[in-house]
């Protein structure tokens, strides 16, 4: 899981940066990791979101709201996510809802 950390790491300073290419690219690699784990919806939540966040900063907002439904969806199966974890997507997937509402009324 070290690879997951790293590339969430990676791809948050490249966010940091406004170097969204570079950011989408750790993130989606840190999402081949997390995918295929089933029992830890959590870190698929967790990076999906981070995806979201830079599908919005690229203007890609059908994407962005695709991707933050699926990350909600995950952040959901509480049975399997200990409640720590539960706080950090919540609170992670709240700032991407609002985050989407800004980009929406941007537009109007």
């Amino acid at each position: 899981m070290k690879n997951w950390y790293k590339l969430r790491a990676t791809g948050e300073a490249a966010f940091a940066k406004h170097d969204y290419v570079a950011a989408r690219k750790s993130f989606e690699e840190a999402l081949k990791i997390a995918a295929p784990i089933k029992n830890e919806p959590a870190r698929l939540a967790i990076t999906l979101e981070e995806l979201s966040k830079v599908c919005l900063e690229t203007s890609n907002l059908s994407l962005a709201t695709s991707i933050f439904d699926q990350a909600l969806t995950l952040a959901n199966k509480r049975s399997q996510t200990s409640s720590k974890q539960l706080d950090v997507i919540e609170s992670e997937l709240g700032q991407c809802l609002i985050n989407v509402a800004k980009v929406f009324a941007k537009e109007k």
